[in-house]
């Protein structure tokens, strides 16, 4: 975005004093609400006259080969370890206790201990 147009947005959204958790709240309120249907409906006419003001640029750095990697060894691990890819479902879609459970485990090793998994060796 542009910081012209990004710092009149900003200095139409500023409120004296009051401060809102959310963008609700802030329309719930009496004295706020008013500024920031103002900010809105300036925003939705900067974005109309000139949309490329509010597009984001694709970051332009690569990826590190380690990084890359890692990625494909967490890949060819998640589709050949059906132990592991079942403790990363769990990690992250199962119960506050299965989470807890399976963080234990893997700070123990259980998984290491456990599975068959063997990374694939490049000769």
């Amino acid at each position: 975005m542009d910081t012209g147009a990004q710092r009149y947005i900003m200095r139409l959204m500023t409120t004296g004093g009051h401060r809102h958790q959310s963008m609700t709240d802030t329309l719930k309120c009496g004295t706020c609400s008013v500024r920031f249907k103002k900010a809105k409906s300036e925003y939705n006419r900067l974005r109309r006259q000139d949309p490329k003001l509010f597009t984001r640029e694709k970051p332009k750095h690569q990826n590190s080969t380690e990084l890359n990697e890692m990625t494909e060894q967490l890949a060819d691990r998640l589709k050949r370890d059906p132990l592991y890819k079942k403790h990363i479902e769990l990690s992250f879609k199962g119960t506050t206790a299965e989470r807890a459970r399976e963080n234990e485990r893997a700070n123990r090793g259980y998984y290491e201990r456990h599975s068959e998994y063997k990374p694939k060796q490049y000769i």
